[in-house]
């Protein structure tokens, strides 16, 4: 009986062997295909995003264009350029009745001063050398 429930025992655990190989393998097959779908579906989509990229590209060009030639936006273009002179010209107004210089008059003051410092640089190097 012992000879017999050892048979009967290794003829269990070689059928478990064997339903676990043929699991493995069915598991490898259904993950290579499951690898092979995904990376499929991964172009696609790619394929697709580019493509509704690209339309949405297009269509955004045209309605800018659009836009862009519509007489309201040339209007408004103009209305900016008209409001941007008055504040410019306002601000100038304004900061030369609180004697504060403009930046064009302050770059200009620091060129000067920059030649100032390179003639004084040079007569220091000149007085450097008589001595």
């Amino acid at each position: 009986m012992s000879q017999r429930s050892t048979s009967l025992l290794e003829t269990g655990l070689d059928r478990v062997r064997a339903t676990v190989t043929t699991a493995t393998k069915e598991l490898r097959r259904v993950q290579k295909r499951v690898d092979v779908q995904r990376r499929t579906l991964e172009k696609r989509v790619a394929s697709r995003r580019k493509a509704l990229e690209k339309r949405a590209a297009t269509e955004l060009d045209r309605v800018l264009g659009q836009v862009r030639g519509s007489s309201l936006a040339r209007t408004a273009d103009a209305l900016r350029l008209g409001a941007t002179r008055q504040i410019e010209a306002g601000l100038e107004t304004v900061l030369g009745a609180l004697q504060i210089p403009t930046r064009s008059e302050l770059e200009r003051i620091d060129r000067k001063l920059a030649q100032i410092s390179r003639k004084l640089k040079d007569l220091e190097k000149g007085s450097a050398a008589a001595a």
